[in-house]
């Protein structure tokens, strides 16, 4: 009897191909020849327990971060994903994209009674392509700010650099959260296009823009009023 063992990275096991003399023979019954490849497979697929999962660990890493921008979860790396969409060539739609937000994302910014209100609201514009970030022509310049949940409901730090909605939507954002303002400018102007919502969560960046258009406004401010 003469058994070859060899690799091949397409199978789970290292077994390539095995050649078993015995098993031509007449004289071996059929349940035999099966068992006895079924304990070679074993041994073979016992002697190299990790090389048989890399083919199957590839592959769902490569689908989880299919799409997603990684870059930093701070100010640097908001400013480095942004820089892209001043890049005139790129396709801004396609870029929008990969900031869609998941529905475990949804579920990690909102509160648990907010979360169907902020999906439903937001998935028909995704849907239509109706968000995409971007800005005019001649605007090649950026700026950014963020506030996080306490001081966009308190009205500290740089919350006042954000639309007036979020103050009124902010008791629906889940604590200790960090939001992005950020606005494409003209150089030497002041005035720009302006998106919000941008925060970086479960690993990657998406963005929530406008919130206050699908949230419940709380109604000790009902004055949504939007910055340019």
């Amino acid at each position: 009897m003469s058994i070859i063992l060899r690799n091949n990275p397409g199978f789970p096991c290292k077994v390539h191909w095995v050649r078993v003399g015995i098993m031509n023979s007449p004289r071996v019954p059929n349940f035999w020849r099966c068992l006895l490849l079924l304990v070679l497979g074993f041994l073979a697929c016992k002697s190299d327990p990790a090389g048989s999962l890399n083919p199957i660990q590839g592959s769902v890493v490569a689908e989880t971060k299919t799409g997603r921008v990684d870059f930093p979860g701070d100010m640097d790396g908001a400013r480095q994903l942004l820089t892209q969409f001043l890049d005139p060539d790129l396709n801004k739609s396609a870029l929008t994209q990969k900031l869609r937000p998941t529905p475990q994302d949804f579920k990690t910014v909102f509160k648990k009674s907010a979360v169907k209100s902020a999906y439903q609201g937001y998935e028909t514009p995704w849907n239509e392509g109706k968000i995409v970030v971007r800005g005019r022509p001649g605007q090649t310049e950026l700026m950014i700010w963020s506030a996080t949940t306490e001081e966009l409901q308190q009205n500290k730090g740089d919350a006042a650099a954000f639309p007036g909605g979020y103050q009124a939507v902010s008791s629906h954002f889940i604590p200790g959260l960090r939001f992005y303002r950020f606005k494409f400018l003209a150089p030497g102007e002041a005035l720009g296009f302006a998106w919000d919502g941008l925060i970086f969560v479960n690993g990657h960046w998406v963005i929530f823009p406008k919130p206050w258009r699908v949230l419940p406004v709380n109604p000790i401010d009902k004055r949504p009023n939007s910055k340019d």
